[in-house]
């Protein structure tokens, strides 16, 4: 059985605790097997990096260009899986390496005639791996602490706070203990993208501040951006399992039930459950998450997340 193993993220930046999980995965699975799978979606604050800035980290840090790809949703990497020939998708097991924070990003269970979903777990003996033909796994990768100044640093959110805080010195002892050496140009691209960030923040609180209405109108639009990038890749199918047919029709009654429960007329709570029967005789399951709905559809190893919040912004801006 060969390995097809997909390392997804946003990486904003790459930083030393992404690298030690792709050495990890490269020393198990074989380093022509492992793919980084990122995309080119930014937002001032949260996603200031392009995809280049990432691929000029990644390969500043050893990685091989030719190992990283640009893909629309990183949890989908379709432009990874389409590329192998008919043949080889019956020898090939596809396992995707997240952190246990990206863990829930997939969800494990059974269809209904309780065969097991195309989504699952590891197993402990990698010889009962299936092809990706009719399983994908998720291998969780070991958490790697590390330090920059000395200081704990274990998320790329931590990284880019300890950067905008820091002097002359401290960014060029950042870049310098990120990836190995100091890169003058990685220096000049931290400034420009993460200044974007500072700036951006700034802005915020001024809008806020002075509630005048051109500033509000780019505020909803910056922050809705924002919780894009954040929520990137909350439509999760995979390889070998068809999108359900009547999926439009379920993304219309989950708003119909978002609607409901937030300014339904009427009684909101008969309003909500005739909504939700109607799912469920489609086929979905409706679960609460968050502010949010998460629509499941075991027949197809469907599931994606609704986030009333991006929704009802959606409406108000529009």
């Amino acid at each position: 059985m060969n390995y097809l193993v997909i390392y997804p993220g946003r990486f904003h930046p790459f930083h030393r605790g992404h690298l030690a999980s792709y050495e990890y995965l490269t020393k198990k699975y074989g380093p022509e097997n492992v793919y980084i799978a990122t995309s080119d979606v930014q937002a001032p604050i949260t996603s200031p990096f392009s995809y280049a800035d990432k691929v000029a980290m990644m390969t500043k840090l050893g990685i091989p260009a030719s190992h990283i790809v640009q893909v629309k949703n990183p949890y989908q990497p379709k432009e990874i899986t389409d590329n192998l020939p008919p043949e080889a998708k019956n020898d090939t097991a596809l396992i995707f390496a997240v952190s246990a924070k990206d863990g829930d990003r997939f969800t494990f269970g059974t269809k209904k005639n309780g065969e097991p979903s195309y989504i699952q777990p590891m197993p402990e003996d990698i010889k009962q791996l299936q092809p990706l033909t009719k399983h994908a796994y998720v291998d969780v990768t070991p958490t790697v602490n590390f330090k920059v100044r000395g200081v704990d640093a274990n998320s790329a959110s931590e990284v880019r706070k300890m950067y905008l805080k820091g002097s002359d010195a401290d960014r060029d002892q950042i870049i310098t203990e990120l990836y190995g050496t100091y890169y003058p140009e990685l220096r000049d691209m931290f400034d420009k993208k993460l200044g974007l960030a500072e700036r951006a923040q700034g802005f915020i609180k001024e809008a806020r501040a002075s509630r005048h209405p051109g500033a509000v109108i780019i505020l909803e639009k910056m922050l809705h951006l924002e919780r894009l990038a954040l929520n990137e890749g909350e439509v999760i199918s995979f390889p070998g399992k068809p999108i359900p047919p009547d999926l439009e029709q379920a993304r219309k009654l989950a708003h119909d039930l978002i609607d409901a429960a937030h300014n339904g007329k009427g009684d909101p709570t008969q309003l909500t459950a005739d909504i939700r029967q109607q799912l469920q005789r489609m086929g979905y399951r409706v679960r609460g998450v968050g502010r949010g709905i998460e629509l499941v559809n075991a027949r197809y190893g469907f599931t994606q997340l609704i986030k009333d919040f991006d929704y009802l912004e959606e409406k108000r801006i529009k």
